[in-house]
């Protein structure tokens, strides 16, 4: 079979290679998926997408036309992707359901520290042999409250790392996850209450109709006003 990889970067080739075991005949396109990359898959009868890559309807007719039946995703999130014309051009449609939760979540928590502790600005003062403290003192994650909307696999990881630092967590989500559900630590919360409450939320959610505007004028007005700098 005749795959087209789209969104294909360096670091990916020597393990899309290795996986692949000279069964399949690959295309590495380093551009994204679009109106004019498309004419890569020529030929194809799959895809492998990134989620930086266009999938609308329009999209999926022109790859349909071409010969490509399976559309593969190297992502968890489908949002990029139209499946309902996909489903109405015949296309199988595949991701990976679960993937680094722990990566994901670490990295979320280095973001929080690099906010809390102002990195980036402290390297930069640095950077420019200027070591005044002034206006770089940071605060800690312990003792604060964080809001975790999306209890998931990777919610679930990023609830365990905040409780680690010491931090209240208090959680969101329609479907109540049985690995935290009862935690003496974490506690299950109405919207409103997370977000009037926590000092740091971070949202665990795929895009769609439901989660669009989950983030509003009208919560963002609910949120703490206080700064801590």
């Amino acid at each position: 079979m005749k795959i087209a990889f789209y969104s294909c970067h360096s670091f990916e080739e020597p393990f899309i290679k290795q996986a692949n075991s000279e069964n399949h005949e690959l295309v590495l396109v380093e551009k994204s998926l679009n109106s004019e990359s498309i004419k890569k898959a020529k030929g194809c009868k799959a895809v492998a997408l990134f989620s930086t890559d266009d999938a609308t309807e329009s999209i999926l007719k022109k790859l349909k036309e071409m010969g490509v039946e399976n559309i593969v995703t190297r992502s968890s999130g489908v949002d990029h992707i139209d499946l309902e014309a996909a489903e109405a051009l015949g296309m199988k449609v595949a991701n990976v359901p679960r993937y680094s939760p722990h990566a994901i979540a670490e990295f979320c928590v280095a973001l929080t520290l690099s906010l809390f502790r102002k990195l980036k600005p402290t390297y930069q003062r640095i950077g420019n042999y200027n070591f005044s403290l002034d206006g770089q003192v940071g605060m800690e994650i312990n003792s604060k409250t964080v809001g975790i909307v999306g209890t998931g696999d990777i919610g679930v990881a990023l609830a365990k790392i905040f409780n680690g630092f010491g931090a209240r967590v208090l959680l969101f989500d329609a479907k109540k996850n049985p690995k935290i559900k009862g935690k003496k630590w974490a506690q299950y919360v109405d919207k409103n209450k997370l977000l009037e409450n926590s000092d740091i939320i971070s949202l665990n959610l795929p895009l769609n109709d439901d989660t669009k505007y989950f983030i509003a004028k009208n919560e963002l007005k609910k949120m703490k006003n206080q700064l801590y700098w």
